[in-house]
C-alpha cells in the first residue's frame, strides 16, 4: 500500500470531553535523529483541544509514532504537574493499554497551591517526570517503569515558558526488545485519547481518580480563573480523542 507522504489528510478541533472524536493522517517522519530529538519540532499540521486547552501534533516513520502536546493554559499544566498526564492508544487489537506521567504527581498535587509560576513548578516537574506508569488495560493496576526500563518508549514533559511541552515516542512493532508498542493493521489507524485525571476537592488537598480511557465525557475547558490560587477543580479533567492514521513513506 502507498499512502501520500508528509501530508496531512484531515484535520480539525479536537472535541474535549465528547465520545466522538476526529481524524487525522500523521505526518511522515524525515527528521535525522528523530528518537533523540523526540520527532516532532514544530510545522506539522496540529488540532487544537477545545477549549483551547492546547495542541497535539504527530509524526511517525516505519518504527515509532511520535506524539507532542503544547499547553500553555494555566488550570492545564497545573493538572498535568499536579495529577499527571496519560495517553490511552489503541491499535489493532481494540484494548487500549495506557501511560501515565508524572508518576509522582499523585504525591505531590497536594504541595501545589496554583500560586506558583511555571519556574518554581520546574523543580517538582523534573523530579517526578524521572519515571512512568503503564496501564497494560484501562481495569489492570500499573507497572511503574525506570528510564532504564522503558524499552523503546521515550518520554518527556519539560517546561518551554510560557508552555509545558509534553513528547512520546512510541514503538510501532512489539518485540522482546519492544514489549510496550502500538501495533496496527493495514490501514494504519489507532485510537489515541489523552486526559488528566479528574480532580476532587482544592488543590491544596489532593484528591483524583485513576485514568480512564472510556471517561471521554465532560463540556471541555473553562476559561482560565482570574485567581490564580483559584480552586483549580474549577476546570473540567482535560479528555480529548483522535482517530489517527500512520503515515506510509512511498
Amino acid at each position: 500500500m502507498r499512502l501520500i507522504c508528509g501530508v496531512a489528510v484531515v484535520a480539525g478541533l479536537l472535541l474535549s470531553g465528547c465520545s466522538s472524536s476526529k481524524e487525522l493522517t500523521s505526518t511522515w517522519q524525515t527528521i535525522p535523529d528523530a528518537v533523540e530529538s523526540m520527532g516532532v519540532v514544530g510545522g506539522e499540521p496540529s488540532v487544537q483541544v477545545k477549549g483551547n486547552r492546547g495542541t497535539l501534533s504527530f509524526r511517525n516513520d516505519q518504527d515509532r509514532l511520535y506524539i507532542q502536546f503544547v499547553t500553555s493554559d494555566r488550570p492545564t499544566q497545573l493538572q498535568m504537574i499536579g495529577l499527571g498526564f496519560t495517553v490511552w492508544l489503541e491499535g489493532r487489537d481494540g484494548k487500549p493499554w495506557g501511560i501515565h506521567a508524572p508518576v509522582g504527581a499523585h504525591e505531590i498535587d497536594k504541595h501545589i497551591t496554583g500560586r506558583e509560576g511555571l519556574a518554581d513548578l520546574r523543580p517538582i516537574l523534573e523530579e517526578q517526570s524521572r519515571d512512568i506508569q503503564i496501564y497494560p488495560s484501562p481495569s489492570e493496576e500499573p507497572i511503574h517503569l525506570t528510564r532504564v526500563e522503558l524499552k523503546g518508549l521515550k518520554i518527556r514533559m519539560e517546561i518551554r515558558e510560557p508552555s509545558i511541552v509534553y513528547q512520546l515516542v512510541v514503538p510501532l512493532k512489539k518485540t522482546p526488545a519492544f514489549p510496550h508498542a502500538l501495533e496496527v493493521d493495514s490501514s494504519g489507524v489507532c485510537i489515541l485519547r489523552f486526559e488528566t485525571p479528574e480532580f476532587i476537592g482544592n488543590i491544596q488537598g489532593g484528591g483524583s481518580t485513576r485514568p480512564d480511557p472510556g471517561n471521554v465525557r465532560g463540556r471541555g475547558g473553562a476559561s482560565r480563573p482570574a485567581d490564580p490560587s483559584a480552586n483549580v477543580s474549577r476546570q473540567e479533567p482535560l479528555m480529548a480523542k483522535v482517530k489517527l492514521t500512520l503515515a506510509r513513506s512511498n
